[in-house]
């Protein structure tokens, strides 16, 4: 099995801190967050994305896990989440990655929004054709119409099937309108 890093340095520089303005409730909440908690949520993620085998219509441990780190605490679900599929994503094993893109697509976009964004639009670019697959699934299943245009601004896919697999969501989350 291979092993991740687990990286606990937020932003750049010395602080501990994310470089954000402390200005609204949202940036309070989430610069109170001890870092030992996110390092922690960060790895039962990406352990029980490790341990999971996704299939369609089942529940899995990893969505448990993070059903249940929402309800505890959104802010640390949010940073947990974005941080465990960025360190996904570089790892070289692209069922991880598969799986956690595969089990977002069981919560409600809600949960993650501009964040979920960034995994559609992130994990477009993966050089795997299955990452691309469950990217596409997921704008699918969220059933966002804004993320057509996303999707129509994505470069085309080399692969036939998975470029009318996009193509289709793409006329499919119009048709929401």
């Amino acid at each position: 099995m291979e092993q991740l890093v687990y990286n606990t340095k937020f932003g750049s520089g010395s602080s501990s801190k994310p470089n954000l303005s402390s200005s609204s409730s949202a940036t309070l909440a989430f610069e109170a967050l001890p870092r030992v908690e996110v390092i922690r949520a960060v790895k039962q993620i990406i352990s029980f994305v490790i341990s999971d085998d996704f299939v369609e219509g089942e529940i899995t441990k990893t969505q448990l896990y993070l059903e249940k780190l929402h309800m505890q605490n959104p802010y640390l679900f949010t940073e947990a989440f974005s941080t465990a599929w960025v360190q996904l994503f570089a790892s070289d094993n692209e069922i991880y990655l598969f799986t956690l893109i595969s089990v977002s697509s069981c919560l409600p976009y809600e949960w993650l929004r501009q964040h979920g964004d960034a995994l559609i639009l992130g994990c477009s670019s993966h050089e795997s054709e299955l990452v691309n697959e469950a990217c596409i699934r997921l704008a699918e299943s969220w059933e966002i119409p804004e993320h057509a245009s996303k999707l129509e601004k994505m470069k085309a896919f080399e692969c036939k099937w998975l470029e009318s697999y996009r193509r289709e969501t793409i006329s499919y989350l119009k048709g929401l309108n």
